[in-house]
């Protein structure tokens, strides 16, 4: 048998990384970064604690990386998503669109959702959780902004935009707790429903 290449170690080597990664963040959304243990995370990913901790120095490392990553992503996408050239309306139901189908199609989605809202709430969390709990707003603000320049436009409701906003959010969050409640239960949502609550 020929020795493995670099290329194949590291391509290993990346693959149980994220492996350890896609396994904690399952935890962590149902038990929270307290209650959860290394050995939790090692028995569920199939590896030893040393192996974790060849990856990572802690479980906060690693819950960490996971916020880091859902933040990133999550921010990004609604960036991008309000660049559309569409009117504020048909921008809040594509957005919608896109967010249902996400949670409904890509496993670790919903997780990712709940893991930024503990985060948002999780008391005693380090300067670097902190201000990626900071961060966690910056879809809120998207939002926010698309709301409000349809109100500006009339065809959007006058509500509070602020309200909206949270409602749009909270809506968004159930979804992915029930998705992670159901699993592949989960029903089919029709996310235009989502955007009526603006008209």
């Amino acid at each position: 048998m020929l020795p493995r290449t670099t290329e194949q170690n590291e391509k290993i080597k990346d693959e149980r990384r994220e492996q350890i990664l896609f396994n904690a963040l399952k935890i962590f959304a149902r038990r929270g970064l307290v209650a959860t243990k290394i050995s939790d995370i090692a028995r569920v990913s199939g590896f030893s604690q040393g192996l974790i901790y060849h990856y990572f120095n802690s479980k906060v490392d690693i819950y960490e990386e996971l916020v880091a990553r859902a933040i990133d992503n999550s921010s990004e996408m609604l960036l991008n998503l309000e660049q559309l050239p569409l009117p504020p309306l048909e921008k809040i139901t594509f957005i919608a669109e896109t967010i249902v189908d996400i949670i409904i199609n890509q496993e670790d989605a919903a997780y990712y959702f709940l893991l930024i809202t503990q985060a948002a709430v999780t008391e005693n969390s380090s300067d670097s959780m902190a201000a990626m709990a900071d961060d966690s707003f910056a879809p809120f603000q998207v939002m926010l902004r698309i709301i409000t320049e349809g109100q500006q436009q009339g065809i959007i409701s006058q509500d509070s935009p602020q309200d909206l906003t949270i409602i749009f959010w909270a809506t968004i969050n159930g979804l992915a707790l029930n998705k992670v409640i159901e699993g592949n239960q989960f029903p089919h949502i029709d996310s235009k429903i989502i955007a009526r609550i603006f008209k």
